[in-house]
């Protein structure tokens, strides 16, 4: 019977000697992030993993005191990092991340070769002459000179942008 309650304190102040970190992952304009990649590393470079859920949160239980690093990575998504994150024990710290759009660069080289004056071939074609024509839904154009950029964002704000360059003749 002693025993039992000996082992019975021991688990009770194990429990009581380490912390918690938990938080919700949300976009810029405070939507959850559901199944987010959520990762932390303590000083000695033991990483554990979790995956936030259904309401963009997630949670690491039974840390050890310390100094972790917070990582939290997602598909469109800029990676979110937070260093210096202390832990106490029978702490819970709430740590929230707030992820950024991730903008995608494409650039596109249009050369002369191989195009058509043939009015056929080109029926869906757009010309550009002096001023650029107003584009596709909420597209975004600027011309200086002969260059040229094109935006077209995502139809969801955590979806990527499009940008193409291009140089008129």
């Amino acid at each position: 019977m002693l025993l039992r309650i000996v082992c019975i304190a021991s688990l009770f102040l194990v429990q009581q000697n380490t912390g918690a970190l938990k938080g919700a992952v949300t976009d810029q304009l405070g939507s959850l992030v559901i199944g987010a990649k959520v990762t932390v590393r303590n000083s000695r470079g033991v990483v554990t993993t979790a995956t936030t859920n259904s309401s963009g949160v997630y949670e690491f239980r039974r840390l050890e005191p310390g100094t972790y690093e917070l990582k939290v990575v997602s598909p469109g998504f800029n990676v979110y990092e937070e260093k210096e994150i202390e832990i106490q024990a029978r702490e819970l710290k709430t740590v929230n991340a707030q992820l950024e759009v991730a903008l995608e660069d494409q650039q596109v080289t249009v050369d002369d070769r191989n195009i058509s004056t043939d009015s056929d071939n080109n029926q869906n074609a757009l010309v550009l002459r002096g001023r650029a024509p107003e584009l596709a839904l909420g597209s975004v154009v600027a011309v200086s000179g002969s260059t040229g950029i094109l935006k077209f964002p995502g139809e969801t704000p955590w979806q990527a942008v499009t940008t193409i360059t291009f140089m008129m003749k």
